[in-house]
This record gives C-alpha cells, structure tokens and sequence, in this order.
C-alpha cells in the first residue's frame, strides 16, 4: 500500500502495542491474519489458511487479527461471527471513518479505539500516513429458553 511506502498490505503489528494488548485481553490463543514470519499468538492461522473460512473460536478463546487492509469488510464480518460463537476478538485496523466496515465496527463491535498519532509498522519505512484504531469484539452468550408449562 503506498500510505506505507510498499505495495503490500501485510504489516507486523509493533511488538509493543502487541505486548500492551496481550497483557489487556490476552494471552491471546490465535493471531488469524499472520505470515509465518510475523505470529503474535500461540497459534498461527495466517492469511494464506484462509482465515475467513476456518472457525478461529477451535484454537482458542482469545483471537488476534491485524489483516490485510484489502477487503476489510470481509475481516470485520468474520471477527464479529467469531465473537458470537464464544470467542474474544481483538482487531488492529485503519481508523478511516468514511468506509462502511468501519460504521460496521461502530455498530457492532463492543469497543473502538481510535489511537492517537500514527503508528510504526514493523517493516515499514516510516510512520504509517493513517490512523489506526482497535476494534474489540467481545464473546457473545447464547441463551436457551425453555418453553414454561
């Protein structure tokens, strides 16, 4: 992506806002959108698994996912599916208010956190030209209701 100098759109998560959303949330059992080169949690279920189409919530109970930022909609949907079957996610995304996964975020998602400044990608040249913002999804419960007699 050129907002970073590059035409990739996977970047490494700073080890310490990592470290400082583990030590929040985690430990997190599962980093969902890694390279081989980049796992932040005890699992890896990368980007090249197919991510969005494997349950994260069987590797664990605590997600972590700072995608590609192409097809971000298709990453939010999958986190906010994933929080409704049990399972805690916690999402490093672009903070770009005019997008309509981001409205989806705001509507959905238990927590936005937009992060003041911009962050430092690992690998990346400079400070990103974007902010960022952490999306939480928190596990939903499902209810049985019995029939009274």
């Amino acid at each position: 992506m050129e907002h970073l100098g590059t035409d990739s759109d996977s970047f490494e998560t700073p080890p310490e806002l990592f470290h400082d959303l583990d030590d929040e949330f985690g430990p997190f059992d599962v980093d969902v959108a890694c390279t081989p080169d980049n796992c932040k949690g005890k699992h890896r279920l990368g980007i090249y698994e197919d991510s969005l189409e494997t349950s994260w919530h069987r590797y664990g109970k605590r997600a972590f996912c700072n995608p590609p930022y192409t097809r971000l909609i298709h990453w939010v949907r999958k986190a906010h599916k994933e929080s409704r079957k049990g399972c805690l996610v916690v999402m490093l995304l672009p903070a770009d208010v005019s997008t309509g996964w981001y409205r989806y975020c705001c509507k959905f998602a238990d927590e936005v956190r937009n992060i003041c400044g911009r962050i430092r990608f690992v690998g990346g040249a400079t400070s990103a030209r974007f902010g960022s913002c952490i999306v939480v999804f928190r596990p939903q419960r499902s209810y049985t209701f019995t029939r009274a007699r």
